[in-house]
């Protein structure tokens, strides 16, 4: 995620290793909306993704990540919602984008899908945790450094973090380009960082809290394992 030009268009492309654990992306069609809890059920057992104690695979689904288009944000609550009743324990984020397509890709294949929402679903031995910032760049480096001590109690490494930022902060917000992406690097040290400017963003109000469609903040969602589990292969170098 970087700050551009006004009317510039830009890609972005990053990487990162989560190891040992299970990523599954799909699109959800918006022409259908939600509007039942087990019609969710069902969508999620389709592509696998069910609690770990009624589950086939045996996958405890960590943490969530939503990316939908803006004109579809009256299906995001329940959405949430039902997210967070199916899997109480698990972390949520995304973002909304202003486009009216999504793309997502699996083993080599992308798709493409009107007015469709991506999940993103992360499962294994993975921790996903998310967390929101609203205000300025002290409020986000007060979040940034109660995310560190917290890792670092529970020795934790960062894997990999994704960032959802209003459209409305960056530059014009900061006075300074890329000033989320910096202090995060400062905080948090080397894991690599993705993302995007949303027009409307998803995470919890507050910690431990249901995750819900928010404005003018910034939700990190981070991916980490305890660093008794990580093998030399598996640390940033």
């Amino acid at each position: 995620i970087e700050d551009q030009e006004e009317g510039e268009d830009v890609a972005g492309l990053s990487w990162g290793f989560i190891p040992d654990s299970t990523l599954k992306a799909f699109i959800i069609d918006n022409e259908r909306p939600l509007n039942h809890l087990n019609q969710l059920r069902g969508i999620l057992k389709d592509q696998g993704v069910e609690p770990k104690e009624i589950g086939d695979n045996g996958i405890e689904w960590k943490g969530f990540i939503v990316i939908t288009p803006a004109e579809s944000a009256v299906a995001v609550p329940f959405l949430l919602d039902g997210l967070h009743t199916i899997f109480p324990g698990a972390s949520v984020c995304g973002g909304l984008t202003n486009g009216s397509s999504a793309f997502c890709g699996e083993n080599g294949t992308t798709n493409e899908s009107k007015d469709g929402t991506v999940l993103l679903c992360i499962g294994g031995r993975v921790n996903f945790n998310c967390f929101s910032c609203q205000g300025g760049l002290y409020k986000v480096r007060d979040e940034l450094e109660k995310a560190a001590a917290k890792a670092s109690k529970k020795s934790l490494s960062i894997l990999n973090t994704v960032l959802f930022t209003c459209c409305a902060r960056g530059a014009r917000m900061h006075r300074t380009k890329n000033a989320e992406t910096a202090m995060y690097w400062d905080k948090m040290g080397p894991a690599p960082i993705a993302g995007m400017f949303a027009a409307g963003e998803i995470g919890p109000r507050y910690r431990k809290k249901p995750s819900c469609l928010q404005g003018y903040t910034a939700v990190f969602g981070m991916f980490s394992i305890e660093q008794s589990l990580m093998s030399k292969k598996d640390k940033h170098g």
